[in-house]
Order: C-alpha cells, then sequence, then structure tokens
C-alpha cells in the first residue's frame, strides 16, 4: 500500500525560485501594515465632546466633518438606531420627485385614518383633513410629527424611499415601530426577526390592517433590533442633500440660529435611543455635519445630556480651527 505521507526526499528549489518565494512572503507581511488606514486626529475643539460621548453606558459613534475634512472620527461606520433621523431620507426621496415634476409643494391631500400615528400635531387632526406636501414635511422634520412621516411614506412610496435607507429593507413605517414596541404583538415580531425581505413586507402589510393596540405598551428599551439603523458616515451624506432646504431648518434644538448662516437638522429620540445629525454653515463659508448616536438595550438614554454635549460641540465649531 502507498503511503499517505511521501517519504522521497523533495528536491531543491532554484535559487530563483526561492528568492521570489521569500519576497512574496516578505510583501504579503508588509501589506496589511501598508493598507491601514492612519487614524484621525482628533480636532481639539471635539475632544471635549468624544470624551463625554465614550464616557457614556451603552455604545455610542460621533463623526465630525469641516470642509469635507473628517476632523473626528468614533465608530462613525458603525450602524446604531437613530429613530427619527431616518426621515432625512424621506425629505430626500420627496425633493426627487419635486424636482422630476411628479409632486409639488403646494399638493393637497387629505389626511387618512391609516396614517394617523402619535406623536405629533397632526395625530390629533380629524380624518380627512385637507394639509399641503409643505406642511407635511415641515411637520415630519421640525416637530417629527409621526403621522406627517407615514402619510409621505405612502405618498411617495416606499420603493421610492428605500434607496437612500441602505439596510433599512424594508422600511418600518413609524406604525410598524410602535406596533414592535408592544408586547401583544409578540407574533409579529418573531415573523419580522425570522423572516427575509418579503415576509417582513409581508409583516408590515399585516400591521396595516390591524387595528391600534389598546394595551401591552412597554416603557423602557424593547426590541431595538427592529428599528431604522444607520452609520454616522450615512446620515451625513443624507442630510448634505438637503441642507439647503429651508425646511430643514426650521428646528435646530441646541444650535443657536443667531450663530451659523444655515443650519439643517433631524434627530431622533426613544427609550434607549437618541441620535442628533447636523448640516451647518458657517458666516465665513465653512461647512460642517456632525453625527452622533446613543444606544443603550438595557435602560433609558439621558437626552438632556446627548443634547446639550452637542450644543457645546457647535459652540466650539464657531471658531476656527
Amino acid at each position: 500500500m502507498s503511503p499517505l505521507v511521501p517519504t522521497a526526499r523533495p528536491a531543491r528549489l532554484p535559487p530563483l525560485v526561492l528568492l521570489l518565494f521569500v519576497a512574496f512572503l516578505v510583501v504579503s507581511m508588509l501589506a496589511p501594515a501598508a493598507a491601514t488606514t492612519a487614524p484621525v486626529s482628533v480636532d481639539p475643539r471635539v475632544a471635549p465632546t468624544l470624551r463625554q460621548l465614550k464616557s457614556l453606558p451603552g455604545t455610542t459613534s460621533l463623526l465630525v466633518v469641516e470642509n469635507g475634512k473628517e476632523i473626528a472620527v468614533w465608530r462613525a461606520d458603525t450602524p446604531l438606531a437613530v429613530g427619527s433621523t431616518f426621515k432625512i431620507a424621506i425629505m430626500i426621496a420627496l425633493r426627487k420627485q419635486i424636482e422630476a415634476g411628479k409632486r409639488s409643494w403646494a399638493d393637497v391631500v387629505r389626511l387618512e385614518p391609516l396614517w394617523k400615528v402619535p406623536g405629533g400635531p397632526l395625530y390629533d387632526w380629524p380624518d380627512g383633513a385637507h394639509v399641503t406636501i409643505e406642511t407635511l414635511a415641515g411637520f415630519m422634520i421640525s416637530k417629527s410629527d409621526n403621522t406627517a412621516t407615514d402619510a409621505l411614506i405612502h405618498l411617495v412610496g416606499r420603493e421610492n424611499i428605500e434607496p437612500h435607507t441602505g439596510r433599512n429593507r424594508p422600511l418600518l413605517s413609524t406604525r410598524a415601530l410602535f406596533f414592535a414596541r408592544n408586547r401583544t404583538n409578540d407574533d409579529l415580531i418573531a415573523r419580522w426577526r425570522r423572516g427575509g425581505e418579503a415576509e417582513r413586507r409581508a409583516v408590515l402589510a399585516e400591521i396595516d390592517r390591524r387595528p391600534w393596540p389598546k394595551t401591552g405598551w412597554v416603557d423602557g428599551p424593547f426590541a431595538q433590533d427592529i428599528e431604522w439603523y444607520f452609520t454616522n458616515r450615512e446620515l451625513c451624506g443624507l442630510i448634505a442633500q438637503v441642507s439647503d432646504l429651508p425646511l430643514m431648518g426650521i428646528e435646530t434644538l441646541k444650535v443657536d440660529k443667531d450663530d451659523w448662516a444655515r443650519i439643517a437638522y433631524k434627530g431622533g429620540s426613544e427609550p434607549g435611543i437618541v441620535s442628533m445629525t447636523y448640516w451647518t454653515q458657517a458666516k465665513d463659508g465653512r461647512t460642517y455635519c456632525a453625527s452622533a448616536s446613543w444606544n443603550n438595550a438595557k435602560k433609558p438614554v439621558d437626552n438632556d445630556k446627548f443634547m446639550a454635549a452637542m450644543g457645546r460641540l457647535f459652540k466650539a465649531l464657531r471658531k476656527k480651527a
């Protein structure tokens, strides 16, 4: 029987082949080090904010970009739950339809009962009330109005928004998000978690058919895996596409409008989730994007502390480096 391992002495490699083999090993060992991107040096104006974010319980992330150059990066490519910040993507899709002549800011629609979701002024408006597309968009961005948001998802179409939402397919409506925060919908939560895209679209259709739950609501973090997930880098890319729209600057929270030539902002929060993304232009022409997120699956996050940190960041960014 032939041995499994040859017993003959192997032939010696020619000198040229041996030299090439050694060179290959050296290049292979050095290549990973050469390909490693050097860490971004943190701008001193941003350092205090970054230190505070790193000290918070849970998972945080931050990206600050000045005139197209990154001046602070902390987990900027880690997808985190961002709550209502995802609504920037709806604004992009809406803008594209308006610019293509398919829709107008002045178009008037009537509020449908299916669009009604708590959170925002329009929830209390009567069914069938007339409202313009511009009003819906303004309420969605400035008030984070969930009724306005779901109205625009239906009017603009998920298929037109999803090209801007990356991994978030199918796109959750705010109604669906509420259903995922209710313990009476454990069957839907389980189907969503184990399903592919087709099954999840079926879950969304089922949610639209079900009546609004009367009990079972949770107070703290719950089912955070069913959410809108974006990285800070993605959010900066999104907000840049609508930064010139006046509607994006109605609400600026902790950033003083008098300090800047232009501000665009969208944020979001839920129990255990807070996220804020700004695009600003200084009076001397400098531009910034700052996007930060904080998730904690075990307990609610401190929104006030987070917002105060972002406010201090922009006060520091008013000064040149």
